[in-house]
């Protein structure tokens, strides 16, 4: 996912713009790129933020469906008081008849509230999600940067290990030739059913 991200991204001078950007923090990929012992106090903090945002969207949602519950109660019993007041003309019934119709006004004004909230709640989840990511940007640049001069660091390491390896290589290919020339020198003399004989007699292959 986050190599088709940054396949997508447009670069300006100091932002990275992309499109499709999924939630970062219920992103597999992401969550495996970034183990939290390596995440910076920028990244831990946008994440922070947007889980709080998430969470208030969740909240929110679940809320908006109670209070329409609510209201939906409320306006039957609001129906039933006021057949009561119209049919009897009851005192009590009105009483609560206005209780009741105070009741749907408070639940209207909370769901118009949790309404603009929620409207508003995609786009700040979308700017933190993008923060988030620029602080990817960021490290990974960074971490990259630090990487590269640690490998840099091995070249010399490598470079004489690599010669002493050849140098090796070099002192065990003439000691096998060394034998395989005494082997020959051997079977020239008294051929293979010789060498064999010697092999029983020294318990080992020349």
């Amino acid at each position: 996912m986050l190599a088709k991200i940054f396949s997508s991204a447009q670069t300006t001078t100091d932002y990275v713009s992309v499109k499709n950007l999924p939630i970062l923090i219920l992103d597999h990929e992401w969550n495996s790129f970034f183990p939290n012992s390596e995440k910076t106090p920028e990244i831990k903090a946008c994440e922070s933020k947007l889980k709080e945002l998430m969470k208030e969207q969740g909240n929110l949602n679940n809320k908006y469906k109670q209070l329409g519950g609510s209201k939906k109660v409320t306006l039957d019993k609001l129906l039933t008081l006021s057949n009561d007041v119209r049919e009897r003309k009851e005192g009590a019934s009105k009483a609560t008849l206005e209780k009741k119709k105070n009741e749907v006004t408070n639940i209207n004004n909370d769901l118009a509230a949790i309404e603009a909230r929620l409207d508003k709640l995609p786009s700040l989840i979308e700017q933190e999600n993008n923060r988030l990511f620029q602080e990817c940007i960021k490290y990974t640049y960074n971490n990259v940067s630090k990487l590269k001069k640690e490998a840099q660091k091995l070249d010399p390491v490598i470079s004489k290990l690599s010669k002493q390896l050849k140098e090796e290589t070099a002192k065990k290919n003439a000691i096998e030739s060394k034998f395989k020339l005494s082997a020959e020198f051997l079977e020239s003399y008294i051929g293979r059913e010789g060498i064999a004989s010697l092999d029983k007699k020294y318990k080992g292959k020349i």
